[in-house]
């Protein structure tokens, strides 16, 4: 088994992208990840979304790899292939050694943009026809040291129950949003960035002095397979960054020592192609917990699209159908909602998913219209928009 990587180290948005928080995980090679890092104390396990330590994780999954036999050959960008009735013959890739050629048997592509099957003539889709092609919003993640999340936390949970300053009884999840706000109107922030900011602890660390991970930054109006446009978000993001760093000293109770550590060096990209397989993973499924015959992997969370275009909305946990589904989570649409759907008036009904159940992901959708000796992994999966969620990272494959 032969497995090229064109960065330095494993693991994807979870190593390389500061997005140590793994959600969604119930089984297979991710959760014996997270087993040994907990082992060798390198995780804050907890019950949703338990965090990794970013560096060990890059070790523990090379150590994964080579145990289970794979030669790894890292810097190598893979660019196309040739095909020869409906078979690759081989890879095309470049890396400092030059222009390379990988022959073998079997191909999996998770290049995540989808590359190996899109040169292999594989058909694809890219980003929302409800939003004009957009793909989702953007976000770079990076490192914090001494950071008092204890006293973050206390701050969030005595606004919560603030009547004055949180008349409308948000959740304390709310707290960033409103700091975020009131930085805006003095000035303080240059724009509303985005209304959360996901922060991992770095295991080893402590609650009142932590290393943690952020992710706040975000992009819109994202066309990902556009090298020049995801050039462009990576400059915003940096921006946002040195923005972020100084609001959230000045402003975040807990965060006054504050400092950034680290940026990054994998851009993190929700969608850009995917690829059209034997089945199409519909959001319809996803909404309705679907199961079926050839599943081989199960999603137990909500829609996590973030919103191609409004910052305010941030995420959009719905879908759009025609006729109402026997489901506790759908009601009929609230009307026109310039934020939401900025393009179209999606009338009909809200459909949510049920968080108690879960939708599988089909072994049809891994394998690609056209080429017999390839699958497909990662966000690059045979899925509609909204249902690209579940297959957006091989954790859950």
């Amino acid at each position: 088994m032969l497995l090229l990587e064109s960065r330095e180290f494993l693991g994807g948005l979870a190593t390389n992208g500061y997005a140590t928080g793994v959600a969604g995980m119930i089984e297979g090679i991710c959760k014996e990840w997270l087993h040994k890092m907990k082992a060798d104390g390198n995780l804050i396990d907890t019950p949703h979304t338990p965090a990794v330590d970013p560096e060990n994780g890059k070790l523990m999954l090379e150590q994964m790899a080579l145990q289970a036999g794979a030669r790894i050959i890292y810097g190598v960008t893979v660019a196309d292939c040739a095909v020869d009735n409906d078979l690759i013959r081989h890879v095309i890739g470049y890396s400092r050694s030059g222009r390379m050629e990988f022959k073998g048997r079997y191909f999996t592509d998770a290049t995540g943009d989808a590359v190996l099957a899109s040169g292999a003539g594989v058909p694809c889709e890219v980003g929302s026809p409800e939003f004009g092609g957009l793909n989702m919003s953007s976000t770079l993640a990076f490192r914090m040291a001494n950071a008092n999340l204890a006293k973050y936390r206390e701050a969030a949970n005595a606004w919560a129950a603030d009547p004055e300053r949180n008349p409308d009884r948000l959740p304390f999840s709310q707290f960033y949003a409103y700091l975020e706000k009131q930085a805006v109107a003095k000035g303080d922030l240059p724009l509303f960035i985005f209304p959360a900011a996901l922060i991992y602890q770095v295991s080893g660390t402590q609650e009142d002095d932590a290393d943690i991970c952020v992710m706040t930054t975000h992009s819109m109006y994202c066309h990902n397979t556009d090298a020049e446009d995801v050039t462009r978000q990576i400059l915003e993001q940096h921006q946002q960054i040195v923005w972020v760093e100084s609001f959230l000293r000045k402003c975040v109770p807990g965060f006054e020592r504050s400092r950034v550590t680290g940026i990054a060096n994998m851009h993190g990209i929700r969608d850009s192609r995917r690829a059209m397989g034997q089945y199409v993973l519909k959001d319809t499924d996803v909404a309705t917990g679907v199961k079926f015959p050839d599943g081989i992997a199960r999603f137990p969370e909500f829609f996590d699209t973030h919103h191609p275009t409004s910052r305010e909305h941030g995420f959009m946990r719905h879908i759009h159908v025609a006729e109402p589904v026997d489901s506790p989570f759908c009601r009929p649409a609230p009307g026109r909602e310039e934020l939401m759907h900025p393009f179209v008036n999606q009338g009909g009904y809200e459909l949510r998913v049920d968080t108690s159940d879960y939708c599988e992901i089909p072994y049809r959708c891994l394998v690609p219209l056209g080429i017999d000796n390839m699958l497909l992994a990662g966000r690059c999966l045979s899925a509609e928009f909204h249902a690209r969620q579940p297959c957006a990272s091989s954790r859950y494959v």
